[in-house]
């Protein structure tokens, strides 16, 4: 276990607590639950930079997207059932994240691996923004008792064109990876 491994795990770790502290009604909980979430999201970025520099490991190659994925697609269905987003929006992305990792799976049974690109980074750097934005308006309506419209407008038509985004990501990494579906190869 070293230092950007022990990130990753308290990034995993973490997830339960941030939902938890979502479900307090007490505004004071709801606030940590985005402060702790901030704070388990800057953990990837650290983890990423140790890992870089120390050579990653096995351990961390496996667990580093599962635990962004876990805190992630946690904390999206967790607004979907308070109303913030749609809940069909966490679903759409947990579909998505599946059918992506399907096809890294697929790559590494024939001997390639598939790593990050832009385009992932890009989609996680929205679902941040996009959750941090929920979790603020989760934690002001407990303290406040009513959200602007304006507001619940503006995050919904944010949610909707980051599922869309991230749809359009997901087509274009098939297509990319388009020979793995090769029929001769899946033995169809």
């Amino acid at each position: 276990m070293n230092a950007a491994n022990a990130l990753t795990l308290a990034r995993l770790l973490a997830t339960p607590f941030v939902v938890a502290l979502m479900y307090r009604e007490d505004p004071l909980s709801r606030y940590l639950a985005a402060g702790l979430f901030i704070a388990a999201m800057i953990t990837d970025l650290f983890d990423g930079y140790l890992a870089r520099r120390a050579g990653p490991t096995t351990l961390g190659t496996f667990l580093d997207p599962i635990a962004d994925k876990t805190l992630i697609l946690s904390v999206l269905i967790a607004l979907g059932a308070f109303g913030i987003i749609p809940f069909w929006i966490g679903l759409v992305l947990m579909f998505r994240e599946f059918w992506v990792s399907a096809i890294r799976s697929l790559a590494a049974v024939k001997g390639t691996v598939v790593g990050a690109n832009w385009m992932g980074k890009s989609k996680t750097f929205l679902q941040v923004i996009l959750i941090v934005w929920g979790l603020w308006i989760h934690a002001r309506q407990a303290a406040e008792g009513v959200i602007a419209n304006l507001e619940l407008t503006g995050i919904l038509v944010f949610a909707v064109a980051n599922a869309f985004l991230a749809l359009t990501f997901a087509v274009v990494f098939t297509w990319w990876h388009r020979r793995l579906f090769d029929r001769k190869e899946l033995g169809a």
